[in-house]
């Protein structure tokens, strides 16, 4: 119920065209909130592996993927070189409860990111200096 009031709280406070990153530190076929979050918010989740199975390049996107997920135990500049190789952009970043201390962490002392939604079960970060 709380990611589901998370993502019903995202789609109707962030702009249609925003792109989030997902990070859950979970495997990409048993990961909720990346698979529901586009669907449920009707944005952009930038690395979720889901629906792409039958498209070309499935194994890059799932690399990419778990290159995010690792991201978990890391600091905010792991995003930042995330996007640079992946070549992706966002705008926001989505962690839902018991996932990624270091990163949640991290994010909260990054003058480039603030705090946008901080409701039990899940946090998201607005990047404030895209570059």
């Amino acid at each position: 119920p709380a990611e589901r009031d998370a993502m019903a709280w995202a789609a109707g406070q962030t702009a249609p065209d925003a792109r989030f990153l997902v990070v859950s530190n979970t495997q990409w076929s048993i990961d909720r909130s990346a698979e529901w979050f586009p669907a449920l918010t009707n944005r952009v989740s930038v690395a979720t592996v889901q629906g792409y199975e039958w498209l070309p390049r499935f194994d890059r996107r799932v690399s990419a993927y778990n290159q995010l997920q690792l991201c978990a135990s890391q600091d905010s500049s792991c995003l930042k070189r995330w996007s640079a190789v992946t070549s992706s952009s966002y705008s926001y970043v989505y962690v839902p409860d018991g996932c990624c201390a270091p990163l949640r962490q991290s994010l909260l002392k990054d003058g480039g990111y603030r705090l946008f939604y901080g409701e039990p079960g899940v946090d998201i970060f607005q990047r404030v200096d895209p570059s």
